[in-house]
């Protein structure tokens, strides 16, 4: 079947995407996905949820895409109405 409007989406991929501030190991190696990028930059989802990579938190704009990785101890706050990010709490 045929994916959804990728603009109209959010997309959850374990994976963050390649050469990116959300795909940083603590010895400072890019280790995300080429495809999950490529992905990204082809299709602009609205949105892409990230994780895998425990110590990259953050959020980059990716063209017109919001990827967000909220590591393993932050958890991001979406607003649905807006879809903008409210808040980053920490969950220590």
């Amino acid at each position: 079947g045929k994916l959804s409007d990728a603009e109209k989406t959010i997309y959850v991929i374990h994976a963050p995407p390649n050469n990116t501030s959300l795909d940083l190991t603590s010895f400072g190696e890019h280790v995300g996905s080429k495809a999950v990028k490529k992905f990204i930059e082809k299709k602009q989802p609205l949105m892409t949820l990230h994780g895998h990579i425990h110590e990259s938190a953050g959020k980059e704009a990716i063209g017109r895409t919001t990827a967000i990785n909220p590591g393993n101890e932050h958890c991001i706050v979406i607003d649905m109405g807006n879809l903008k990010v409210e808040k980053v709490i920490e969950l220590k």
